[in-house]
C-alpha cells in the first residue's frame, strides 16, 4: 500500500487539491492543513482510509511536517 500516495487522497478528498505536486518530492504538510480542526478532520480520515488507529505521539506536528516523514512513521505502524 503506498502511504504517500493515501494521505494526498485524503487530502484531495478533504478539498485541497494536490494534483500539482509531483509525488516523488516530499511536501510541508502544514501548509495544506490550515487548523487544528481540518488537522482533526484529515487524521480520522487517513484513519478510516487506512483502518488503523495513529497513536497521539505521531500527531505531533513535529512529526506531520515532512509528508516522507509522516509517510514513513504509518508505514512502521502497520507493520
Amino acid at each position: 500500500m503506498d502511504i504517500r500516495l493515501s494521505i494526498m487522497k485524503v487530502l484531495d478528498e478533504m478539498g485541497i487539491y494536490t494534483t500539482d505536486i509531483n509525488l516523488k518530492e516530499d511536501i510541508d504538510l502544514t501548509k495544506y492543513i490550515a487548523d487544528s480542526i481540518m488537522f482533526i478532520s484529515f487524521v480520522v480520515d487517513l484513519e478510516e482510509k487506512l483502518k488503523i488507529e495513529i497513536p497521539d505521539e505521531l500527531l505531533q506536528v513535529k512529526n506531520i511536517v515532512s509528508l516522507n516523514g509522516f509517510a514513513n512513521s504509518i508505514e512502521l505502524l502497520i507493520k
